[in-house]
Parts: C-alpha cells; structure tokens; sequence
C-alpha cells in the first residue's frame, strides 16, 4: 500500500520553505512571518488553494483564429482546422472565390451560386484541401468560408524500368 501525505496547511508549507537554510530565518520568526503571511490573505479575502498540475487529457486545444476577408494568408498561416473568410463574386449562376493560398496571384476557385452549398475543393498549386460553404452576407452577396482540411499528398506515377542492354 502507499503511504498518503498529510495534508498540510498554508501555514506549515509557508514556514516549512522559511526554515529552510537559504532562508536563513530562526524557527521562532519563519513561523511569525508564515502565519502573517496567511493572514494577511485572508484579510484581502484571499486564499491559498491547491492546482491541479497536469491539464486534462481530454482537453481539446482551442481552434486556430480565423482570418477574416480582407486579411492576406501566407501558406505558413494556413493550419488544419483554420477557418478563412472571403468574398464570392457572383458571375449570373456561379461564383468565384480566391483561394487563400494563391489570393495574389489571382487564382479563383468557381463554385454554384447557392446560399448553403458546401463543397470540398484542392488547390492544384499549393496542394491543400479546403472545404467551403457559402453563406448569405446579408447585403444580396455570399461569404465563403474556407476550411482548412490539410495538405494533399500527390504521387507520380513512373514509367517501368528499361532492362540495360548490352
């Protein structure tokens, strides 16, 4: 079986850490300091509780911010998870959206002009993956918003070898 520690008070761990021989204090005033110490929380309406020391691992780790349109994007910046903001261009039945990746080079992704419509596209540049949905701006235009999926990873078929001849 293992032992419990006893529990201490502030008190004790306080005057424990003020006897100690950097301290250099004597034992008659590590214990007048400690229990002034404590005091002098609990006056302020303060008080010294324990931590857990480990997060829990259930824990997810928060969403990256999203990167809302106007904002430039370098590949860097463009994470699994991160959500990016543009405008649609509407063009009569499809609009046209610039990919964060290739946004300065003017390169567009063309999708069907529907409020709602979600789709996954890659860009054939940069090789990413995105998700976009289209939503009503709420002034007659659409936002897209683009969902970072990850990297895509692309391999070149090769041509069978050739037997050396002699």
């Amino acid at each position: 079986m293992s032992e419990q520690k006893p529990k201490l008070t502030p008190w004790q761990i306080l005057n424990w850490i003020m006897q100690a021989p950097a301290a250099g204090l004597s034992v008659d005033r590590a214990e007048g300091l400690a229990a002034h110490v404590v005091q002098e929380l609990e006056m302020y309406g303060l008080a010294i509780v324990p931590r857990s020391r480990y997060k829990e691992r259930d824990e997810t780790p928060p969403p990256p911010p999203m990167i809302y349109a106007g904002m430039s994007a370098s590949l860097n910046d463009l994470v699994p998870g991160r959500v990016v903001q543009r405008w649609a261009i509407a063009a009569g039945e499809t609009v046209s959206v610039e990919p964060p990746c290739c946004a300065v080079l003017g390169r567009r992704i063309v999708l069907p002009n529907e409020e709602g419509h979600e789709d996954d596209v890659v860009c054939q540049y940069d090789r990413l993956r995105y998700t976009v949905r289209l939503v009503d701006d709420g002034d007659e235009g659409l936002w897209a918003y683009l969902t970072v999926v990850g990297a895509i990873t692309v391999t070149k078929a090769r041509p069978p070898r050739r037997k050396a001849t002699r």
